[in-house]
Formats: C-alpha cells, structure tokens, sequence
C-alpha cells in the first residue's frame, strides 16, 4: 500500500502559499471590475490552474460581460461584490422578442461553485405545447401549431400532486429564477407579462471564503484548480512567487503543523495495517471515493429544488422490486427489475453492479438525467445511492425496447400503420436529441443511441434512456473532449474511435441516429454482427439503388402507401451516416428534413469507404 494519499493530505496545508501566476487579475469588461469569484473564459488556454470559483467563469462580447453557467449563457447586469451578489439574464432571452421570449434553459450550475439563489429570486415554472388544459389561461403570445397551448406559474403555486400529470402532458417544463421585486407587479397578468419579469434577471450570491480574504490580505489572487469531476482544490495565486513577504515565519508554523499531522497519521496507517493487513488494498480508499461521488450526486441534484428526483433508502428499493425478483432487462454496468411504488404505479428500477465504473456510469446518468424535462427523455422518478449501493427508479414503459418492437415484427409486411408508427417514433427521438443538443440546462451528447435504449410507453411514444456514456458541453462549444471510445459497435461515429474523420461532437449523435433510422426502415436482420458486417449492409451502393428505383415495395416488404415514407427516411437517414460531421444535419435539420416531403429532399453524395477497409 502507498503512503501517497497520506503525504499529499498532511503537506496540502502548505499548498495555498506556492503558486503563482501573473494572469490571475481582475479585468474590465464595459463598465464592470471582474474579480473573483469570478474569473475571464479564455478557450485558448491549457493551464489546469484557474482564478475564481470553478464554473464561474465571464467573458467580454463586445464589452458585454457574459457568465458561462452550465445551463447556458447569461449576461451580467451588475455585480456588488460588498453584498456578494451578481443580477444576469439569459441571453437567448434578450436576444427574443420584448414581451414574449421562450425561455429554454432550467438554471444550473456546477455542483460545488459556492453560489446560490437569494432571497431576493422566485421560480417560474413554464410548461410548453400540452395536450390538455391546465389550471390557468394559457400563454397567449404563442402559437400553439396544433401542438397545444403553454403555460406559466409561479412554481410555488403549482399543485404538488398536479405537476406530474402536467409535466407528462407537456413537450417541455422549464424552472428559471426572477427578481420577485419586477414579479410582483404583474403577478395577476403573469401569461401576458412575463417578459419584463425574465428580462429583468434574478440574482446569486455566494458566500465569504476564509482562505480567499487571506489570501487577498496578503496580496494574493484566489482561484483554484480541479481536482477531478468531483472536487477541486483552493489556490492563492501570487504575482512574484509569494503572497506575504512574512511567508517563512507562517511556513514554519505550517510545516510544524504538518510534520505533527504526518507523525500522527502515519502511526494510525501503521495501526491499522496491523490489523487489517490481509484485506484487499482497494478497501482503504474505496469508501472515500463512494462517499465523494455520494456527495457530489446530492450537490448536483440540490440545484435542481423542484425538479430534483425523489431519494429512496436501498431498503425501499429491495421492497419495491419484491427482494429484485422480476428482471427486465441487463446491461453492461446494471441490471433492471420492474418494481412498485407505494400507490402502486409500476416502475423500472435500474440496479448498478457493485464496481467502480459503474459507479462512474450511475453519476453520469443521475445527473445527466436531472437536467432533463422532455417528452421525449425518460424521466427518472427517484434515485438510491448509499456507498456502493447505487439505483435509479424510472417511469415503466410498458411496450418495452425499439429494439423489442423490431424484432418482434422483424419477418412482418411494411403495412401503412406500422410504417407511420415508426415513423412517429423516429421523429420524437429526433426531438429528444434536438433537445438535448440545444434546448436543455446543458448541452448533452448521449453517445449510446440505439433502439435497445429508446423505451416505448402504452401509446408508443419513444424515450431516450440510459445516459451512462453522455457527455456535457458548454453552449459555445463545437468540440468535446474524450478519452478512448464509447459507444454500441455499428452506431458509433467514426471521428469517435478516429480523430481524422473530424471532431467529436452532438453530431456523433446524429450519426447514431441515422444507423437507427436505417435500421428500423431497412430491414437489417435482428442479431449480433461485428462491425464489418454491420458495414456491409449500410454503406454498399445498393442502398442508394435502393432508393433511387422507381418501386422499392418488392426489395424490402414495404405496402405500396408506405413507400414514400420509407424513402423519404432513408434519404434523411444517408445524410445522417455521412462520414465526416460537417456534411451531417444537425438534429434540427433532420427534423425539417423529416418534416418535408420527399421531393423537396435531394440525396447526399455516395459513400466510398466502408469500416472494413
């Protein structure tokens, strides 16, 4: 066993006092002074080392300040830093219409940055195209389209056991803060006056941090640098190598406070490899690193106050799903049980094995999954996370896998029913992939579409799940940055296992989506292939052939009224399959190709490469 954890823990006192770096300093923006806790978005540097508080980062567009949150862009409207508060307003907001912006974006940020609401901020909560009436006079600057009316309330007015069947009737739900102070006034107009109430901002605040004031007592700049995705470390940045020129004398009371913590902990190490000597070494540290994923996961989900998920107790999970005697499903990192609550409403519960990469893959998921509110986005229910006991409680979909559905009518006639089933299917994945892409808290990049991972309620509406692969990306970025590959072999994108096909990004997605649309209209057989042979059925000419005769019916089984369709998601699907991702649509282009007709699409250029060579 190493002493490494031990050495670091008992000389991290001294860290705060050597480092340094002559670009930790405030900055102006406008008329704004930029200084901590906040500090310049600079995309071109590589130092790990960082000013401010992580997350809280401003840039200066056109001598507008902008605060890049996770959940979007906001723009500073004023900063007292002697009340420690900051006003912003989502920029999409300002950039709409006056009185009648759409807001997009729940309102988040990363799980430890030290900020938070104030007194001062109330939630709205909008709900978007519902296909029933709601307990109040729609919103009536939108257009419905015939996707139903949206709506608006003051979040602590909704019913509690309403918002549910309200969330499920809704496209989207959208929380975001306002000064309660603009609110008040237009409280009994709030459908028609929402805008001024957004466009006047809300407002955070955070906290006074010990080891900054003394920082800045000795001359010093604040900042950080993170750790890993769970913690970060706090720095004192000096200019000159050192913040206090009375530095010696405070190191050595320093240095003795460490050799003491050193010498004490050391006999404990000695104590207990004594007794524990013929454990597993993996045991020392395991329970820290559990408790800090732990930890991290109940941060992440605080921010999310009225969307959070329900937490239940390991034991509740045992009793829900009967002591787990109902499997429905098993994946590589979990296994998944059909249980019940206690009104009796069936659910799916996803039970994460007992390892670390699972435990990796249950924090992407959980907090993947909580900044999400779309029809089209599975939605979880509650959450279970004690040590390495980990699972997730999910809505029960009824009709099962995509992948279910195919092969149970994989030998079966296109008829015109089936055919504008799958149809709908493939239009709302698009839209759950538009908005995880565009519209939600953080842009998502799921990494895993496939039809195993899109669950089919009672009316066949499809859901996007399984988020253990995702992903984040800031608004402004093109690029994401990976180590190895992941994904399902024969829908992944090539720049994910090459980088010289492109890079990656959301449009790795739609290239997944477009191996499954093919799949779901092309009759590929329902069985494991490798790679190659998964190759050899898409990218082949026959499949442009496919296309371009004049009668696809006796080719693949497809009723004479459903062959329009069929070509028309085929066309939409080749342009997905592109191999470089800029000839690719965003899923915002395959929607509007999708929404078309046949004839206004024209066919993308031929493959001529296929992953065999």
């Amino acid at each position: 066993m190493s002493l490494l954890p031990i050495l670091s823990f008992s000389l991290l006192l001294l860290s705060i006092h050597t480092y340094s770096s002559p670009d930790c300093k405030r900055f102006k923006c406008g008329d704004l002074t930029i200084d901590y806790p906040f500090s310049l978005y600079d995309t071109s540097t590589t130092n790990p080392d960082h000013c401010g508080l992580p997350g809280l980062l401003i840039s200066c567009e056109n001598h507008v300040p902008i605060l890049h949150l996770q959940s979007a862009n906001y723009t500073v409207q004023g900063i007292d830093y002697e009340n420690r508060t900051i006003v912003l307003v989502d920029t999409d907001v300002l950039d709409q219409n006056e009185t009648c912006p759409r807001v997009k974006n729940n309102v988040t940020f990363f799980a430890n940055a030290g900020i938070d609401y104030t007194n001062s901020d109330v939630n709205l909560t909008f709900f978007y195209e519902c296909n029933i009436a709601l307990n109040n006079s729609p919103i009536s600057c939108f257009t419905s389209n015939g996707h139903g009316d949206s709506y608006v309330f003051r979040t602590n007015d909704i019913p509690t056991n309403l918002y549910a069947e309200w969330s499920a009737a809704c496209q989207l739900v959208v929380v975001v803060p306002v000064l309660e102070y603009y609110l008040d006034p237009l409280y009994n107009d709030l459908n028609t006056e929402f805008g001024q109430a957004l466009r006047s901002g809300f407002q955070l605040g955070w906290n006074s941090i010990t080891n900054c004031t003394k920082c800045l007592d000795n001359h010093g700049q604040c900042g950080y640098t993170l750790r890993n995705y769970l913690s970060y470390d706090f720095h004192c940045f000096c200019v000159n190598g050192t913040c206090d020129k009375k530095a010696p004398k405070h190191a050595g009371v320093i240095i003795g406070i460490s050799l003491a913590t050193f010498i004490s902990l050391f006999a404990i190490f000695i104590l207990c490899l004594l007794v524990y000597r013929k454990r597993d070494e993996n045991v020392w540290f395991f329970g820290t690193e559990e408790r800090k994923r732990e930890q991290f996961v109940e941060a992440t989900l605080e921010n999310f106050e009225f969307l959070a998920p329900k937490r239940y107790k390991f034991s509740e999970i045992r009793k829900m799903t009967k002591s787990f005697n109902q499997k429905i499903g098993q994946g590589g990192f979990a296994s998944v049980f059909k249980g019940e609550l206690i009104d009796g409403s069936p659910v799916a519960i996803k039970v994460f094995k007992d390892r670390e990469s699972s435990g990796v893959e249950f924090t992407s998921e959980v907090v993947s999954i909580a900044r999400t509110s779309h029809v089209n986005i599975v939605k979880l229910l509650g959450f279970s996370i004690k040590g390495s006991k980990r699972a997730l409680i999910y809505e029960f979909m009824s009709n099962g896998s995509l992948d279910k559905y195919l092969r149970a009518s994989q030998n079966s006639t296109l008829s015109r029913a089936k055919c504008t089933r799958l149809f709908e299917i493939a239009v709302g994945v698009a839209r759950g992939l538009e908005y995880l892409h565009r519209g939600c808290s953080t842009r998502i990049v799921h990494f895993d579409i496939k039809p195993h991972n899109i669950l089919l309620d009672q009316d066949y509406c499809p859901k996007i799940s399984d988020f253990g692969l995702a992903k984040f990306c800031q608004p402004k970025e093109s690029a994401i940055s990976m180590s190895g590959m992941r994904g399902t072999i024969g829908y992944i994108a090539p720049e994910v296992f090459s980088r010289n096909f492109g890079i990656v990004s959301s449009k790795s997605d739609v290239y997944s989506y477009g191996m499954m649309v093919l799949e779901m209209f092309g009759g590929k057989e329902h069985k494991t292939k490798s790679a190659a042979s998964s190759s050899e059925i898409y990218f082949p000419d026959s499949i442009y052939n496919f296309i371009e005769q004049s009668s696809i019916c006796s080719t693949c089984g497809v009723s004479d009224d459903c062959e329009e369709l069929v070509r028309k998601v085929m066309i939409v699907g080749l342009w997905c399959i592109q191999l470089m991702p800029n000839a690719r649509p965003t899923m915002s282009g395959v929607l509007d190709m999708l929404e078309r007709s046949v004839e206004d699409l024209t066919m993308p250029p031929k493959l001529h490469i296929s992953l065999m060579d």
